[in-house]
């Protein structure tokens, strides 16, 4: 539990609210939209991944459907502006809730129970959802599903910025879901069900609760990847992206918010770069994912975290006592039977 709490506080670490205010003034310099919007689907990703992490981080629920709630958000916002020409400022909204409001329906009838069947029906909604794309073309489009969404802004840096500041919101508001009291409970959770449950705490309305909030939230990442790319299509409900958000989560580190956020935004770009080498280029983001987890089990981040708690340990006067010989008429003398 003590390490848990740990990880809680190095979630508000200020480097990732210092690297979006980078990532702000950086884009002022690119003068190419297609990178722009590059960067700006690279946030959308680590939105993605970082939305996965809020039930899937804090406990022991792992969603292999990720891409349903996102998909969910991305038809509701794209069907809202083309039937009503409603706004992103009001279809964004609309999205999420919808995308809640399926996740708290798909949470109250899993996370009641215990085993593998909350990883199950999330995996089986989000195939199915990919099938009903094809199936009923009259609303989803088909293969090549919808187009000619509007845009949020007039620009491409437009766009930026409006997905970059939504993004920088919701980690602080879930930086403080985190350490908030709910934050703790679900810490406890991970740790130790049965105890948190003996203690007097309904698990199973935290993890329902928790993944209505986090469906929230993914429901606003798949609203604005309809508005920023202009279309939807049932690309985004395939297997490979479900896939792809728990690996660059547990890269990240699961259950610190920050790791799986920056892992995202850091793969899809890496992932955008490999282009040039088409041929190779599933066997090289394959590869370098394999090589990550390899060398870091437990997600870059805890490696960071531990890494540096040794070095304070190694270098703190508490411990350098510890380790230095004790001589002749120290404590241990004096504890001598008289």
């Amino acid at each position: 539990m003590d390490t848990a709490l740990k990880n809680v506080r190095v979630v508000g670490s200020p480097v990732v609210l210092v690297g979006l205010v980078v990532m702000a003034v950086a884009v002022l310099m690119i003068a190419d939209p297609f990178v722009t919007q590059m960067l700006t689907i690279a946030l959308l990703y680590g939105f993605y991944v970082m939305s996965w992490d809020v039930l899937s981080g804090t406990t022991e629920e792992i969603n292999f459907g990720h891409p349903f709630w996102l998909l969910a958000g991305a038809f509701t916002a794209g069907w809202l502006n083309l039937e009503f020409e409603y706004s992103a400022w009001i279809t964004v909204p609309a999205g999420a809730l919808v995308a809640m409001l399926l996740g708290l329906l798909a949470g109250g009838l899993t996370l009641r129970l215990r085993g593998p069947y909350f990883a199950l029906v999330t995996l089986a909604l989000a195939v199915t959802l990919y099938k009903l794309s094809f199936i009923w073309d009259e609303f989803f489009g088909g293969e090549e599903g919808i187009s000619g969404v509007d845009f949020i802004t007039e620009s491409a840096r437009g766009d930026y910025y409006v997905v970059l500041a939504l993004l920088a919101v919701s980690y602080l508001l879930l930086h403080q879901y985190y350490r908030s009291r709910i934050g703790l409970i679900l810490m406890g959770i991970k740790a130790n069900d049965d105890i948190t449950r003996a203690s007097g705490h309904n698990t199973t309305f935290y993890r329902i609760m928790t993944f209505g909030i986090a469906m929230f939230f993914a429901g606003i990442a798949g609203a604005l990847t309809a508005h920023v790319q202009g279309s939807v299509n049932s690309e985004l409900a395939a297997g490979v992206v479900g896939t792809l958000i728990v690996l660059y989560a547990m890269i990240g580190s699961r259950g610190t918010l920050a790791g799986p956020l920056i892992a995202g935004c850091l793969f899809y770009v890496l992932d955008q770069n490999l282009r040039v080498l088409e041929e190779w280029r599933t066997i090289i983001l394959l590869g370098s994912i394999m090589l990550a987890i390899y060398l870091f089990p437990d997600g870059v981040v805890r490696e960071i975290q531990d890494r540096i708690r040794r070095r304070r340990l190694r270098h703190s006067p508490r411990s350098e006592a510890a380790l230095t010989p004790e001589e002749p008429g120290s404590v241990a003398t004096a504890s001598s039977p008289r």
